[in-house]
């Protein structure tokens, strides 16, 4: 809720910014999550397309069939859907195919050797190689120098955010 409310004050200054929210393991188990969603856009004024829930791999195998029922709900109402910390946790990449998501975010522990050497970037490729092959866009975290943005733009990565782009900001001062 806090996050549309935030987004809907943008709004007149900077028109429609794109919303990234984080889902906890609590919020996914929620029977009332879809609702709650759909409620803070109802509320806002939020168009669903301009809202991304993110959830981390580990959270989205804790119980795998809830999480997919959830996640199907919320992709009704018209929301992104992304996988952050991609490449973290435990997950069986056959669960990819089943979870209704649009996106993984490469965490930030690969993005730091992408321009280093084959081996160091090796999984960073596989990644982007990965999220190609299945139509899933692809954010790299933690990206603090104009190498690894040019690098990974190179390899096929559309979105980028950390340091180099900007420090973290207080809401009113963007």
């Amino acid at each position: 809720r806090e996050g549309c409310r935030q987004a809907a004050a943008w709004n007149a200054r900077l028109g429609p910014p794109l919303l990234h929210v984080n889902l906890s393991a609590r919020h996914l188990q929620r029977d009332d999550l879809a609702e709650t969603v759909a409620a803070a856009l109802r509320d806002s004024g939020r168009p669903a397309d301009r809202l991304t829930l993110e959830i981390t791999e580990s959270v989205l195998m804790h119980d795998v069939d809830v999480a997919v029922v959830r996640l199907q709900e919320l992709k009704g109402l018209g929301v992104h859907l992304a996988i952050d910390d991609f490449g973290t946790g435990y997950s069986s990449l056959a669960y990819l195919r089943r979870m209704p998501i649009d996106a993984v975010k490469i965490d930030k522990s690969f993005v730091d050797g992408v321009t280093g050497g084959p081996e160091e970037s090796a999984v960073a490729r596989a990644i982007l190689a990965l999220a190609a092959t299945l139509r899933l866009d692809t954010v790299a975290e933690g990206v603090e120098e104009a190498g690894q943005a040019r690098t990974l733009a190179d390899l096929g990565c559309r979105w980028a955010q950390g340091y180099h782009f900007s420090r973290p900001v207080l809401a009113a001062d963007m």
